[in-house]
């Protein structure tokens, strides 16, 4: 058996990429023309007398997936059943070793990729450095411009020659030896798989798609995290509550379109979990939201911004923002731009540029498996993959900060809060004229009785007055509240579970833990049936 050649490795690599995109657009077909155009002109990476061979030896990879085929006039076509392996983070320099497999890097890519990065190294280093694994040279991409490329004479070397090749991609499907002068097998294979396989696919039910913590997925639903709590604040400053919120999420959700069947609840257990510790609501008993005592809704939304000048730049970001929220049809975005030239481009070159810009972010595609309305959407094969591995993402928002009623930060102001009777609206009114204190007098996160001091001055009123009024009090809601007296970043934990024993202690409140690891305080009951409440809640801490 010949030894294993960098080429050999480099095919699979080959395959592995193609693989993805051939999952990505079905049911669409994949022409082997195209392929082969990928492979030899655009990667330029092939020796001429190896070309024919090398596309026979990738299509050849490609079909013993058993979800692809090869079909009439040359056509790849995937049953869409298997799910792409979430791609790993990868150091600047595999992660560019990785991207000359398809074409060439050229150096001005190189300096990009450094100030993504904020890496120290500079481009020489660089350059010197993928010079060093042994396989690359310099010369000019197809623009003349300089460039990383492959060395023609490495790839007849065995792969054992050198001393990395981790970037290249394993391909699941590969053989143990894959001989690039075996091309014809690729006939017998169209031949015995084409009538039966995709029918036996199709009655297989797919696997759930394994999707990782830290994926795309992950980032697109706290993306819609941020819209929906926006909405429920929207609500909550109109009305005081929000009666149909989970609704809500769900719709949204639905109407997002790119969350897997297999993890819809998950994800929706994501924004319920957001909403909720967003730190200015609560839940009451029967299952609504209203503002917390002496909270204040989060109504300010800012849109995502380009970080590049440019009209086309910021079309993109638009777009990927509002194809987050649903996909966009084709149609739609084409007459939006068709109206007037953008720049100085038509509105079909405005159109092409924008979708281009869509598809280098890695995450988009245009969606063509309804001819009658083709739309722009989130490529389904790029969910599982980490955030890491993506260059760009800054269309998409992380929830913020919670917000509460801005209170006073220091023991000199403290006694004003400890007005009896006080409130919520007078005690977030006095709060506000008390936000000037110098913050250098904020109780320090490790001293725990202060802390629970202060939130007692500042908070015991409304909360009593809060539950007075019928109305549970959630633990969820300390953690809100705290925000304004610790830094950023501070855990609350300790502090909560001393707020909590402390309020315990008081009288007026009832605490109850119940299924579904809800914890608050409610309104004591009149004198004559609290003992028996208190045994019952007792009976349930117990």
């Amino acid at each position: 058996m010949a030894p294993r050649r960098l080429l050999d490795a480099l095919l699979e690599d080959h395959a592995a990429r193609l693989a993805t995109l051939i999952h990505a657009q079905a049911p669409e077909q994949y022409a082997v023309a195209k392929l082969r155009k990928k492979l030899v002109k655009k990667s330029q990476t092939l020796p001429p007398a190896q070309r024919d061979a090398a596309v026979a030896t990738v299509v050849n990879l490609l079909v013993q997936d058993p979800h692809i085929t090869l079909v009439a006039k040359r056509q790849l076509v995937s049953s869409g059943a298997a799910a792409s392996a979430p791609e790993e983070a990868l150091p600047v320099l595999h992660h560019l070793a990785r991207q000359v497999a398809s074409h060439p890097v050229s150096l001005a890519t190189i300096q990009g990729h450094i100030e993504k990065a904020t890496a120290t190294a500079t481009v020489q280093e660089l350059v010197d450095a993928l010079l060093h694994l042994g396989c690359f040279r310099q010369g000019k991409n197809g623009k003349g411009a300089d460039a990383i490329l492959y060395d023609e004479a490495a790839l007849l070397r065995p792969v054992t020659d050198f001393a990395d090749v981790s970037f290249l991609r394993s391909y699941a499907h590969a053989s143990v030896a894959n001989e690039p002068e075996k091309p014809k097998k690729v006939k017998k294979t169209t031949k015995t798989t084409k009538a039966k396989e995709p029918k036996v696919e199709a009655k297989t039910p797919p696997a759930p798609m394994p999707v990782p913590s830290g994926s795309l997925l992950d980032a697109l639903v706290q993306d819609l995290a941020v819209r929906i709590v926006f909405l429920i604040q929207l609500e909550l400053k109109k009305t005081g509550a929000c009666v149909g919120w989970r609704a809500l999420i769900e719709k949204r959700l639905r109407l997002a379109a790119f969350v897997p069947t297999a993890h819809f609840d998950a994800a929706v257990a994501a924004v319920e979990a957001t909403v909720v510790t967003c730190g200015n609501v609560v839940v009451t008993a029967d299952g609504n939201l209203q503002l917390a005592p002496g909270a204040v809704a989060q109504t300010k939304y800012t849109l995502p911004t380009s970080p590049k000048p440019d009209v086309i730049s910021k079309l993109v970001t638009r777009y990927a923002s509002r194809a987050v929220a649903a996909p966009v049809p084709l149609k739609t975005l084409q007459n939006e731009l068709g109206n007037k030239p953008v720049e100085k481009h038509d509105p079909a070159k405005a159109v092409a540029l924008v979708l281009r810009g869509l598809e280098r972010l890695g995450c988009f595609h245009v969606d063509r498996t309804n001819p009658k309305k083709e739309v722009v959407a989130i490529l389904p094969s790029s969910l599982v993959c980490p955030v890491s591995s993506f260059e760009d993402l800054h269309f998409l928002q992380t929830p913020p900060a919670p917000v509460t009623a801005p209170t006073t930060k220091t023991k000199a102001k403290k006694k004003k809060a400890k007005q009896p009777n006080t409130p919520p609206h007078v005690e977030a009114a006095r709060a506000e004229v008390d936000t000037n204190v110098d913050s250098a007098t904020t109780v320090a996160p490790s001293d725990v009785p202060a802390l629970v001091e202060a939130y007692m001055a500042l908070f015991l009123d409304a909360l009593a007055e809060w539950v007075e009024g019928g109305n549970d009090f959630h633990v969820s809601y300390i953690r809100g509240q705290l925000q304004p007296l610790l830094p950023p970043g501070t855990d609350t934990t300790e502090i909560v579970d001393a707020v909590v024993a402390a309020l315990r202690q008081d009288a007026r409140f009832v605490w109850t833990e119940a299924k579904g690891h809800q914890r608050y305080f409610s309104r004591q009951p009149p004198r004559a049936a609290s003992s028996s409440n208190i045994t019952e809640a007792e009976h349930t801490l117990a």
